[in-house]
């Protein structure tokens, strides 16, 4: 079924009360492939659910750019959309296809409508995300450890939330020690998350995985080698990560293996 925007002109008659907090960006790509903002909306349904769900997109400033789009969409145009912080600072994103199958005034308030589509986002991000996401609303997290709350899913959504927040104008510094430890290292990604914490404070990238490692400790991260990272409680999150391999010939433990690339770098590394 083919949605229509004849009721959206319904909204204008309801009085305005309270302006929605516009989290989620629908961006475009243009003809010269850089991403242009079509509108914003206030949240979406489905998007965390498992198994993905059709998306509905909730509270949407109408603006023309998005009406036009609605109203004749393209069947195999994709589009973005980009999980936005307090400022407005594009933090996660998505793909998806604009196929609307419904459209009704919103909620919200004048000029905002809710737009349910017949799609669910391409790769949608694990339930735990959400709470990640809200973790970072207010900028990237200052207080040390936030990340342990989260299961492995919600930690690798932290680390893709963390990259995506480097800017890659700092330079870097050599020299140092530094202290990693967490009880809550209790899996790889937790792993990765300590880590770039105990380098580069709470909130902070230095990798997701060990190749992604490996081009940190090559400079552009803010800490360069040669540095010396002391380890606290090495042989329980040895023993906590036993069964993760790294994929080898040799069947090397991942914890042995990250070492193994921290010291080639010229790392020195104290496991306490």
């Amino acid at each position: 079924m083919r949605a229509r925007l004849q009721d959206v002109e319904l909204v204008q008659r309801k009085e305005f009360k309270v302006q929605p907090i516009l989290r989620y960006g629908l961006m475009r790509e243009d003809e010269s492939g850089q991403e242009r903002l079509l509108g914003r909306c206030a949240d979406v349904a489905g998007l965390f659910t498992d198994p993905p769900e059709p998306l509905a997109l909730l509270g949407c400033a109408m603006t023309d750019e998005l009406a036009a789009v609605l109203a004749d969409p393209d069947e195999g145009e994709w589009f973005t959309l980009r999980a936005l912080d307090r400022t407005g600072r594009p933090m996660a994103w998505r793909r998806l296809l604009l196929r609307p199958a419904e459209i009704q005034p919103s909620k919200s308030g004048a000029d905002f409508v809710d737009v349910t589509l017949l799609d669910a986002v391409a790769d949608p991000p694990p339930p735990e995300a959400r709470q990640v996401w809200n973790d970072w609303y207010d900028g990237a997290p200052a207080v040390p450890g936030t990340w342990a709350r989260h299961d492995p899913a919600g930690r690798m959504e932290w680390l893709m939330l963390a990259l995506a927040n480097h800017t890659g104008r700092e330079p870097d510094a050599s020299g140092g020690t530094y202290h990693v430890g967490h009880e809550a290292v209790t899996n790889i990604r937790g792993l990765h998350c300590a880590l770039g914490e105990a380098l580069r404070g709470p909130g902070r990238y230095y990798g997701w995985g060990l190749d992604a490692l490996d081009d940190c400790l090559g400079g552009g991260f803010g800490v360069r080698p040669p540095f010396t990272l002391v380890w606290q409680g090495s042989a329980k999150v040895r023993q906590a990560l036993a069964a993760d391999r790294a994929g080898d010939l040799d069947g090397t433990a991942y914890f042995d293996l990250l070492v193994r690339i921290l010291e080639r770098n010229n790392v020195t590394v104290v496991l306490a």
